[in-house]
């Protein structure tokens, strides 16, 4: 069982870790070009930080001792839920942050 914990934090924090890599340089590239932000990059960092809530909403969903188990069914349906939340949300900020950087 805690093998499959360890996967699931490697798996969630590497993702994330990944995507900020990616939102710094973009933001580096920003700067060293001396270009301004726009509503696409507050859009995007938004994303992320929703993103990074649904992950740590996941990773306390599987850290041992954390009480809950599949007998405890309630518990799991609302991390799901709160989890299934942010990550739509983060989705949905993203897809956003993509069209209005095609404008």
């Amino acid at each position: 069982m805690a093998d499959r914990e360890t996967s699931i934090h490697i798996g969630i924090w590497f993702m994330v870790g990944v995507s900020l890599v990616a939102r710094v340089l973009r933001f580096y590239c920003r700067l060293s070009r001396r270009r301004p932000s726009w509503w696409d990059d507050f859009a995007l960092m938004s994303a992320w930080i929703i993103a990074a809530i649904a992950g740590g909403f996941i990773s306390a969903y599987a850290s041992p001792g954390s009480g809950i188990s599949i007998a405890g069914s309630d518990k799991i349906m609302t991390y799901f839920n709160i989890c299934s939340v942010f990550c739509g949300l983060a989705s949905a900020w993203s897809k956003s942050a993509f069209a209005i950087t095609l404008l």
